[in-house]
């Protein structure tokens, strides 16, 4: 059984008693999640993509573990992402497909201090809350992957808007943003840029 609890503005998900998540340690209760904002980024082409067809957000609604958002895949695979719209605050973030334990493989990316083992590890999330300062998170949770089933593709050069969020999935990375602060962030495998 997961439980998940809301912590710092980030959902934050441990496993049942006795489960093994993240660092190795053993849950025994329900934990808060670690997050920090990016202190060095790499230069990334910008976020805003003029003229990049939307998608019909309509298309990529789902609930996953009781969560409403508005889920998508890569092109490749690589990155599960969605604008989160159950709970508070609504979000938008992405992770990688791979085992959420190991990290979220960007090149750059600032170490943050995990909940779970009070240790800096790598982070595996890159998150925008609504009105807040893009970063990246330790979640230790899928919270961004629809599950069970594959969330839908987001072709490249197209862009999904919902709840006041916009995520441009393009070749060279994938773009989320506050349309109303404008924030959020830029990233691949081979760099990161959040403003």
């Amino acid at each position: 059984m997961s439980i998940c609890l809301l912590t710092m503005g980030v959902v934050g998900c441990g496993g049942s008693a006795g489960e093994t998540v993240g660092d190795g340690e053993a849950v025994s209760d329900v934990r808060s999640v670690g997050t920090a904002a990016a202190a060095t980024s790499v230069a990334l082409p910008d976020m805003a993509v003029p003229g990049t067809p939307p998608a019909d957000a309509r298309a990529y609604f789902a609930n996953s573990g009781g969560i409403n958002g508005y889920y998508f895949t890569t092109p490749t695979g690589r990155w599960h992402c969605a604008i989160i719209v159950g709970g508070d605050p609504h979000m938008a973030g992405c992770q990688p497909a791979t085992n959420t334990g190991a990290g979220i493989g960007v090149k750059g990316a600032p170490t943050v201090e995990s909940h779970y083992s009070h240790k800096q590890v790598p982070p595996d999330t890159i998150l925008i809350e609504r009105g807040s300062e893009p970063r990246f998170a330790v979640l230790r949770q899928a919270v961004f992957r629809l599950a069970p089933q594959e969330a839908k593709v987001l072709p490249y050069n197209t862009s999904l808007s919902a709840d006041g969020f916009t995520c441009t999935a393009r070749d060279s990375g994938v773009s989320c943003a506050d349309d109303a602060s404008r924030k959020g962030f830029t990233f691949s495998t081979e760099g990161f840029s959040m403003n």
